[in-house]
């Protein structure tokens, strides 16, 4: 299964390596609006990603890319 989700282009990094440590295969394309990205995760079960999702949106959210 394939999940999409929508970033701010400064939280890319951070999500790619949290999701390449938990060993998710992933491609980031253009996003809706100049400053966002697409990411696609391959996924075969989502609860799991949700947390790790959560937890990533937390930690780049603390981050100073979260004060811009």
């Amino acid at each position: 299964m394939r999940i999409g989700i929508c970033l701010d282009s400064w939280k890319v990094p951070i999500f790619e390596e949290a999701l390449t440590e938990a060993g998710y295969e992933f491609k980031v394309t253009e996003g809706i609006t100049h400053d966002t990205k697409f990411m696609q995760i391959e996924v075969e079960d989502v609860p799991p990603l949700e947390i790790l999702i959560l937890e990533t949106n937390a930690l780049a959210s603390s981050t100073l890319g979260g004060a811009a």
